[in-house]
């Protein structure tokens, strides 16, 4: 009886057929899971360190970009100083009227040096006057700068002239018009 046994086709082809295709087909996706699951991890560990890196590099960048901001607003001097002049006058006790120059001081200076020494500087002044027919009468005019040092030491001097800039007398009426009833409007064109 054990001939029969080992003799069935149905024994035979188990043994040597479907268990050794299966082993192999077995072994075969145990590699693929192993090889897919490596993959995986290794694919995750990728983007971790990726993710790391990039974390590591925006931090460098924005360290940077704030340290050459915190030097820039540091060590770079101001483009633009701009200051208040308010001019002034003696009045005379013999008559009525000025009896000097306007004149102001500008202190450009306070407890840190405004000015880097060495730098050329441009100085512009802003004047502006009432349009009354006196000032108009008056025309040109000069404006003198004086330029000193600390303790009042003189260091230069500048002259120009100067007059109130001309309008005409349309646009004269407009401002005078808008400027009466207290509204803002667009310059019409004058064609």
């Amino acid at each position: 009886m054990d001939l029969l046994v080992y003799l069935n086709p149905f024994r035979i082809l188990k043994d040597f057929v479907r268990i050794p295709i299966e082993a192999f087909f077995g072994r075969q996706y145990l590699d693929y899971k192993k090889k897919t699951n490596q993959g995986i991890n290794s694919v995750k560990e990728l983007l971790l360190r990726a993710g790391v890196v990039l974390v590591f590099l925006s931090a460098i960048l924005w360290i940077s970009i704030f340290m050459y901001v915190i030097f820039y607003y540091i060590y770079m001097p101001n483009v633009t100083h701009i200051r208040p002049v308010h001019l002034q006058f003696k009045p005379c006790e013999e008559q009525i009227g000025v009896c000097s120059f306007p004149s102001a001081h500008v202190q450009l200076t306070r407890r840190t040096s405004l000015l880097m020494s060495g730098q050329p500087y441009r100085i512009k002044l802003i004047l502006e006057m009432p349009e009354t027919q006196t000032n108009k009468d008056l025309g040109m005019f000069m404006v003198c700068a004086q330029l000193r040092a600390k303790g009042g030491v003189f260091v230069s001097s500048s002259c120009r002239s100067a007059m109130i800039r001309h309008r005409s007398g349309r646009l004269m009426q407009y401002h005078d018009h808008t400027e009466d009833r207290g509204q803002v409007k667009a310059i019409p064109r004058f064609v």
